[in-house]
């Protein structure tokens, strides 16, 4: 199951780091993911664009459907 707004890597760093109020301006290099992560890292550095379609069209109300809104809940945790 997916988000109905998927995000970027990046957008997703980003909007960690405005809620949190935290700088987000260094990018881990390839290699490193790579070299710490071994054939793990393609997880995370390939994507996949999903759309839940089937959910979307049952008219499944998600409680975020916004990145922002998932992580400003977990914030309050």
């Amino acid at each position: 199951m997916s988000a109905p707004n998927p995000v970027t890597n990046y957008v997703l760093t980003k909007t960690i780091g405005k809620i949190y109020k935290r700088p987000t301006i260094f990018k881990v290099p390839t290699f490193i993911l790579k070299l710490v992560l071994g054939e793990s890292a393609s997880m995370v550095l390939n994507s996949q664009r999903m759309i839940p379609k089937n959910i979307l069209e049952a008219n499944f109300k998600y409680e975020y459907e916004l990145i922002e809104e998932a992580i400003i809940n977990l914030k309050k945790v």
